[in-house]
């Protein structure tokens, strides 16, 4: 179940769907994303 899960989030996570809630790496800012355990425990 935990394995299925995690495909499910690294693949929303690949068609940029979780952008909003987690934010996006960018090597043109130096912005710090939030830890994305700190944002699902909300």
């Amino acid at each position: 179940m935990r394995l299925e899960f995690a495909r499910l989030v690294t693949e929303l996570v690949g068609k940029g769907y979780l952008v909003e809630h987690f934010g996006e790496e960018c090597v043109d800012v130096d912005e710090v994303l939030p830890d994305p355990a700190e944002v699902m425990a909300r």
